[in-house]
């Protein structure tokens, strides 16, 4: 069986390169499709810019989400392990 951590630690690994490809990618469209007619390095600029707005904004939403929802499933599996083991929750 494998090290959970270990598995973690390749799963964000992973995370990181495909946000780091989805920002090169919106860098790489600036650069193409030059936005409002801008110049070749200030809408690759923009593209980057847009890309690490949406990437970081998609990170704090999910650890948002995370803040709830582990505490809560942490407590629900505390209630359920007590109730198998006869103990009363208090």
């Amino acid at each position: 069986m494998q090290n959970p951590l270990v598995r973690g630690v390749a799963f964000v690994n992973s995370l990181l390169i495909i946000r780091f490809a989805f920002i090169l990618l919106l860098a790489a469209s600036g650069w193409y499709l030059r936005p409002f007619e801008l110049a070749d390095k200030y809408a690759a600029a923009a593209g980057l810019l847009c890309g690490l707005v949406i990437s970081e904004s998609v990170v704090q939403a999910l650890l948002s989400v995370m803040m709830v929802a582990i505490p809560s499933f942490l407590s629900f599996r505390a209630q359920q392990v007590q109730r198998r083991s006869g103990m009363a929750w208090v």
